[in-house]
């Protein structure tokens, strides 16, 4: 017999991090409210289906602790940057038993690979610089986690590129260092 879906409030009584005896949920859509790194773990609010689309409850009743078991996710927590930037990574968690945690089972990717503009002119001997008007390379419909991809976003200059201001640029995600690095830049006028 199908039922009625309950309201938020039901869905959520009972969120707590251990999960309640005779309870039959055992997977949970999430947005993440704080940062992950890989390894890691954050707390969430949990998302319901409202008939029509999932949302996201924002609510202290909601919320509840994921876990990256596998080292494998990176995410930005909601609220972190300003509209239109503003949601969290979104995902689907697991009631793991053995452990009595909720184990991130998928998530939305973090970018691995931007390209942009040089935001100011870029000499050798700079060791970071920005890019903007920023377009994701890959993965698909991956977020910037780190940095607000509505400003510029600062990159390594590992390789000591030279360029100016407004030369097409690409970047790609140091896992190692945590942190974005230049792999190619258009060279200054100059060598024209």
């Amino acid at each position: 017999m199908i039922q009625a879906p309950k309201s938020w409030k039901e869905k959520v009584a009972g969120s707590s991090a251990r999960m309640p005896v005779g309870c039959r949920e055992r997977e949970r859509r999430f947005e993440l409210k704080a940062a992950l790194t890989p390894g890691g773990s954050a707390t969430a609010y949990q998302r319901v289906w409202d008939g029509a689309a999932w949302q996201t409850i924002v609510d202290s009743r909601a919320e509840f602790t994921v876990v990256d078991d596998l080292g494998l996710h990176r995410g930005r927590g909601r609220d972190a940057f300003g509209s239109p930037n503003d949601a969290g990574s979104k995902g689907r968690a697991r009631w793991d038993g053995e452990t009595d945690r909720w184990v991130i089972l998928w998530m939305e990717p973090s970018a691995l690979m931007i390209r942009g503009v040089t935001y100011a002119v870029v000499a050798t001997t700079d060791a970071t610089f920005g890019i903007d008007s920023l377009s994701l390379i890959q993965p698909i419909g991956a977020l910037i986690t780190d940095q607000n991809p509505a400003a510029w976003i600062t990159v390594q200059n590992t390789y000591e590129w030279e360029a100016d201001a407004g030369a097409p640029a690409a970047a790609v995600w140091n896992e190692a260092e945590a942190e974005w690095e230049a792999i190619q830049v258009a060279c200054p006028t100059v060598y024209y």
